[in-house]
């Protein structure tokens, strides 16, 4: 039988211990100290790990039960190690300078991410005030046949299109000049979607922390009759503990 692999899910000081619970498949989970950094991992088979649902639900678990009690550095899903020789000589050892500036810069700070969606007919009530050519125009199709009015359709879907992202864009730098000047850093991601109002993740101090709920709050009262709100965090610093390229990862 193949010896087990270790599971890294993170990095936290030297001197913390393991969250209560499991990790994936069930492992026991535990702490490899090296020096005044550490890792957080469990057993593992040292076959390829497939990103189930259950396994990275697990992974997400285990990381934020290990931030509610320290600081923790983020492991994307996936990297397991052969052993612990390994892990303290090419993780904790050979990056420590840098995990120990990471562990610093995160400290007494978590993620908050806010993701405001467009309600439909709210957004397309929006635009046609803003733009009474567009409902003329919806209007003057309103109808006739889909065929004969081809262009025209694809022609309005485009203006309608426009009008949305003038809307988005304006009312996701009013949510941002509201939001980031609270946080450390933001990181705002591009829309996936023309319905997506913003999708943006905060570090944020643990003293502005009630400050940055009540703006969210605030824009939840200026914009919640137009966008649906979600709200999450404090997390483990996900989007903002970039160790790629400077950590490999071991299959």
């Amino acid at each position: 039988m193949s010896e087990a692999h270790l599971y890294v899910y993170g990095v936290v000081p030297g001197d913390a211990k393991a969250p209560d619970g499991t990790g994936i498949d069930g492992g026991a989970l535990r702490v490899i100290p090296g020096g005044d950094v550490a890792a957080l991992v469990s057993e593992v088979p040292p076959e390829e790990l497939d990103p189930t649902r259950e396994r990275l639900t697990t992974h997400m678990d285990v990381l934020k039960r290990a931030h509610d009690a320290t600081r923790v550095l983020p492991m994307r899903f996936g990297v397991v190690m052969p052993g612990e020789d390994a892990v303290r000589a090419d993780l904790l050892e050979a990056y420590a300078p840098r995990l120990t500036e990471l562990l610093t810069a995160i400290a007494k700070r978590g993620e908050l991410e806010v993701r405001a969606t467009y309600r439909e007919e709210a957004v397309m009530r929006a635009v046609l005030e803003r733009h009474p050519e567009i409902r003329q125009a919806r209007g003057s199709l309103a109808g006739k046949h889909d065929d004969a009015t081809y262009y025209e359709r694809i022609q309005l879907g485009e203006q309608v299109a426009a009008a949305i992202t003038e809307v988005r864009d304006e009312q996701r730098n009013a949510m941002l000049d509201a939001l980031s000047p609270l946080a450390v850093e933001t990181r705002a991601s591009e829309p996936a979607h023309e319905l997506d109002a913003l999708s943006a993740a905060f570090l944020v101090d643990e003293d502005k922390l009630d400050a940055f709920d009540a703006a969210v709050s605030d824009l939840d009262r200026r914009f919640g009759d137009l966008v649906r709100l979600k709200y999450f965090g404090p997390l483990p610093p996900h989007s903002f503990v970039d160790l790629e390229g400077e950590v490999p990862a071991w299959a």
